[in-house]
């Protein structure tokens, strides 16, 4: 008997942690921002020219840009995603859904938020530049 009262009590304290840890759609808005600036192809260029380049001119320029997108451009892109996010609360998670279209193409990012972790369940699949 003492045993299940344990265990109740410690789902209820897990249950509170998570509603008071559900991320905000803000809090959304920067992670997926950041990771969209990681994730894009001109910052994994910079990244590769600043590591060939360490201590050369391109380096310290790769780096420059690097501060220079992360200054002026993560912002703009947070913006964007807050405009075409929408999200559900569901108290102890919830789900961020941001769509949006580039002339002909339609993107949709699905990611669940929990305890200040998010985790993508739907992301468009990258397309083989090859194939053109």
């Amino acid at each position: 008997m003492k045993k299940k009262y344990i265990i109740m009590a410690l789902v209820v304290i897990l249950l509170v942690y998570l509603a008071n840890s559900n991320p905000s759609k803000g809090e959304y808005t920067d992670w997926a921002a950041k990771q969209f600036m990681k994730r894009n192809d001109v910052s994994k260029k910079l990244d590769e020219v600043q590591k060939e380049n360490d201590e050369g001119l391109l380096g310290d320029l790769a780096s420059a840009g690097k501060k220079l997108a992360k200054k002026y451009v993560e912002p703009q892109v947070g913006l964007l995603i807050d405009h075409y996010t929408k999200r559900n609360d569901y108290i102890f998670f919830s789900t961020y859904t941001t769509e949006f279209d580039i002339g002909e193409e339609h993107y949709k990012y699905v990611c669940v938020g929990f305890s200040k972790i998010f985790i993508p369940i739907e992301m468009p699949e990258k397309k083989d530049e090859s194939a053109k």
